[in-house]
């Protein structure tokens, strides 16, 4: 009888949780896995508040519908009855600027009545089309990206908070091919990112600069359910209170070092935690990769 592989999963995010899904959905005969979480909790920035039939959640807020392998593992966990897609009217989108909040437009006439941009910026933002596109395949940030396509005004009260929305993060560090590899393709297949969308739009898609489309979609109680259902499905396999401190390697074994009790040997490890949190946990195995991690930035977003 073949040994099972023994598998320590580091953190118990979402992140995390997935994986541990993946391995005892997939491998639960040939796989000993334990998750080890140092909060007394699971989900990570993932919660849910529910008061008085009221829910609320005070992290993530939801998914795109439209991301196939999301929608297998919810599946997977029995919660298709519970998928809440937002109300349509949750695609309205504002942004606040000079004391007003302003709609964004998907209609061009419209849009280039609104006060979101100056006179100034708007005129540049329809030249677009004719601006040349980027000679050379070396990466830039998304801001730098955004003001040399539609202008820096637009840049700086659209993109700006558009980013900020989605990853929670710097526009003017942010990679952009990292992050949205559909607009490099299309400057470099179209020229320009309107002959781009009016070339989709012909061929039928429905995608847009930013990505495929899709609803915000939640659960009917909270984000947080996801995170609940597998704690409950998984209990056996997760141990929270306990962090990692240290991640040694020994031959083609790992061993990890807690907060708490005694050292544990492993065959393989996935750290899920937060790079800031890594880069101590691997200093004494790798310095190299420590340091990497360590550099990563995170930004607030409260």
């Amino acid at each position: 009888m073949t040994e099972k592989k023994k598998i320590a999963i580091i953190g118990g995010g979402i992140s995390g949780l997935s994986a541990l899904h993946f391995i005892r959905y997939r491998y639960p005969e040939s796989c000993d896995v334990r998750l080890y979480e140092k909060d007394s909790r699971l989900g990570g920035t993932i919660g849910t508040d529910r008061i008085n039939g009221f829910v609320s959640d005070w992290g993530s807020n939801g998914f795109l519908n439209k991301v196939p392998l999301t929608l297998q593992m919810v599946s997977e966990l029995g919660l298709d009855d519970m998928l809440y897609p937002a109300h349509p009217s949750a695609e309205k989108r504002f942004i606040y600027r000079n004391k007003k909040l302003h709609e964004i437009h998907a209609s061009p006439p419209k849009f280039m009545r609104s006060q979101i941009l100056t006179v100034g910026g708007r005129m540049r933002l329809a030249m677009e089309p004719f601006i040349p596109k980027k000679k050379d395949d070396s990466d830039e940030s998304i801001f730098d990206f955004a003001k040399r396509r539609i202008g820096r005004d637009a840049a700086e009260h659209m993109i700006v908070p558009m980013v900020s929305g989605v990853y929670g993060g710097d526009a003017h560090k942010l990679s952009l091919e990292a992050c949205f590899p559909i607009m490099v393709e299309m400057e470099r297949e179209y020229g320009s990112l309107f002959k781009a969308l009016l070339a989709k739009k012909k061929a039928g898609s429905k995608a847009g600069p930013a990505g495929p489309s899709g609803r915000l979609t939640s659960f009917k109680n909270g984000l947080a359910t996801i995170i609940e259902t597998m704690h409950d499905k998984y209990r056996d396999f997760i141990v929270t209170g306990r962090g990692v401190m240290k991640i040694a390697r020994n031959g083609d074994k790992y061993t990890l070092e807690f907060d708490s009790g005694s050292p544990e040997i492993f065959d393989a490890v996935i750290c899920a935690a937060p790079a800031y949190a890594a880069t101590d946990m691997v200093a004494g195995m790798d310095k190299e990769m420590s340091e990497v991690l360590g550099s990563i930035p995170y930004t607030s977003i409260a």
